[in-house]
């Protein structure tokens, strides 16, 4: 959609095609595969910080007392 500017622009969107059509041709198989890696170590650590962000949102709560009065 934001190549046939459908909608606004995000700053940090990634075209995929336009990332594999300017892949280098010439590296070698370990060079993928440590880029590879390294992109799915990133991805892993934003994963990681949004769940923290998210833990620490939601914070510690005490468990809630329910108290019956019998009389």
């Amino acid at each position: 959609m934001q190549e046939l500017d459908l909608e606004e622009r995000d700053p940090n969107y990634i075209n995929e095609f336009k990332v594999i059509r300017d892949a280098p041709m010439n590296e070698t198989h370990e060079e993928f595969l440590e880029r590879h890696a390294e992109a799915k170590r990133e991805k892993k650590k934003a994963k990681q910080e949004s769940e923290r962000i998210a833990r620490k949102k939601r914070g510690l709560n005490p468990p809630v007392v329910i108290r019956s009065v019998e009389l």
